[in-house]
């Protein structure tokens, strides 16, 4: 693929082009990072799933393994590459709650700056790419909140930049494949974001060598993929299979999904008005011949993502899972937009279209202070099943909340660690398995941590909310975890249990463990479970 042609105020550099010294456009530059970087740290929180991977943390640099309950080898977390960013700043600072976030607003404003900086576009299609980010609920409330989405977001920004404007040769091929691999590394359903510009890439190489590279730019991927098989006895998260063993039928889920992006609608009418934008410029940029069609497989990307999370019931979580398609879009309508953001009066109505719609959003990041959450327009935070998370968790989590204070979750877990070692139930494990301590072994009943859950259908599949698929928790189970021997009631899944007890807790050197590893991941034992 050609490289693309430079704006006419640019020049070459080693890695991508970059913009001429430019006082006035510098300072536009800085001061849309300025306040791109302002929103953030006024947004910044946590939520109840990132105390999830905390807990895995704090095992970890206990010395309990990279486990939830320490009795079990159970990969309770969807993103390997943040927990590893989450212990090395929990060995660094020796706290969480600063260090997450301070991590989280770091990674975002190195996002912004990329954008800022080292896109090959002029000032106004810099701060036009910027104020898009800065106004959109989605990407601000996901700019911290604990969860992956920051270093999914680095790695995204990079892979794009590398694609759309790096030379195209073999090197650039593993290097897209290597940060393909992080990103999948990080959260394995990023990837479907950047597997069509990929592949893309790799076919208009058609070399050996570009396919040897590209698979070798997917070893750190693959490699921890082996050890999850070795370690935990299974390829994927546990909470994959939780969420994909319901027994839902699909066409509620895909009903769910859509329900998804009507709340973004509502609530945060930028994000997808862009998204939708970015893959329409996407497409057009496509049909230039100096470009090869690499925007149109950016915009594939999208698509490809989107019907993935109308397909798997879209999130609970208010924009979560639009942040990281969101970005895509800016990127390309920034390359796509520059030459007609040249003209000021494009500049002027853009910049005013998107603070527009940023002002008709449920409540428009620009205003979020240390109140939010407390006032009484915040108790609107329920859609359904879909809920602002940021508004509810704000008073608990928020950095700048002066009135911070414990969740009723985590005041119980507290209670819990107090009382000593226990097997007790709950639905909720985020704040409650973090101050409760690894002495408190939890039984999940959404399955998200509980190895036998996640393999049980929901516990009515006409009721249910997305992310939340409750189980009945099997006769006996407990008993059997706070006594060490199988009582579980049903003669399957006691036998299912007794398999799945090799391979998650014998030793990992058990001679028996290979075998019944085997024969999990066949589906083997699928027989002895309900609803099969």
């Amino acid at each position: 693929m050609t490289r693309t042609t430079p704006p006419p105020d640019s020049t070459q550099s080693s890695l991508w082009p970059r913009a001429r010294p430019d006082l006035l456009g510098a300072a536009a530059r800085l001061a849309a990072l300025a306040l791109f970087a302002v929103v953030v740290v006024r947004a910044a929180w946590l939520s109840d799933d990132a105390y999830i991977s905390f807990r895995v943390v704090e095992n970890a640099i206990g010395g309990l393994g990279l486990t939830w309950n320490p009795a079990e080898r159970v990969q309770a977390y969807t993103h390997p590459l943040w927990l590893f960013a989450l212990i090395g700043g929990r060995l660094l600072t020796g706290e969480l709650y600063y260090t997450t976030i301070w991590l989280s607003i770091t990674l975002s404003a190195g996002v912004a700056w990329l954008l800022a900086f080292r896109a090959p576009v002029g000032p106004a299609a810099a701060v036009f790419g910027l104020l898009i980010l800065t106004f959109s609920k989605a990407f601000i409330d996901f700019s911290t909140s604990g969860l992956e989405n920051p270093l999914a977001h680095l790695l995204l920004t990079l892979f794009c930049l590398e694609y759309l404007v790096g030379e195209a040769n073999d090197r650039r091929v593993f290097v897209l494949a290597l940060l393909a691999g992080l990103l999948a590394l990080n959260r394995t359903d990023t990837l479907l974001l950047v597997l069509p510009a990929l592949v893309w890439a790799v076919w208009r190489q058609r070399t050996p060598r570009a396919l040897a590279l590209a698979a070798a730019g997917f070893l750190p991927f693959l490699l921890w993929t082996a050890f999850s098989l070795f370690y935990y006895g299974f390829p994927f998260p546990n909470t994959a299979y939780a969420k994909i063993g319901t027994g839902i039928a699909t066409a509620d889920l895909a009903r769910q999904g859509l329900a998804y992006l009507r709340n973004s609608l509502r609530w945060d009418p930028l994000t997808l008005t862009v998204i939708g934008a970015g893959v329409l410029a996407g497409v057009a940029q496509g049909a230039r011949p100096d470009i090869s069609g690499a925007p149109r497989a950016c915009a594939a990307g999208i698509v490809l993502y989107l019907v993935y999370v109308v397909r798997i019931g879209g999130d609970f979580m208010s924009g979560r899972f639009l942040a990281a398609p969101l970005l895509v879009a800016v990127i390309l309508l920034m390359i796509a937009g520059d030459r007609w953001l040249r003209r000021p009066g494009v500049t002027a109505v853009s910049l005013a279209a998107v603070a527009l719609l940023g002002f008709q959003a449920h409540f428009p990041t620009v205003l979020s202070d240390g109140r939010y959450g407390a006032l009484p327009q915040h108790e609107a935070w329920r859609d359904g099943d879909i809920a602002d998370e940021r508004v509810y968790y704000y008073p608990f989590t928020g950095l700048l909340n002066p009135a911070r204070q414990l969740h009723p979750w985590a005041e119980q877990g507290q209670v819990l660690r107090a009382q000593g070692p226990a097997v007790v139930e709950h639905g909720n494990v985020g704040f409650l398995g973090y101050f409760a301590g690894p002495d408190v072994h939890i039984i999940d009943r959404n399955g998200l941590t509980d190895p036998l859950l996640a393999r049980l259908p929901v516990r009515d599949p006409a009721e249910w909310r997305v992310g939340h698929y409750r189980r009945n928790v099997p006769d006996g189970y407990a008993d059997t975890l706070r006594a060490g021997r199988n009582v579980i009631a049903d003669a399957g899944l006691a036998q299912f249990h007794d398999a799945l007890s090799i391979a998650i807790r014998a030793p990992l050197f058990d001679p028996r463990r290979p075998a019944e590893i085997w024969r999990l991941n066949l589906g083997c034992y699928g027989h002895l479970l309900p609803g099969h």
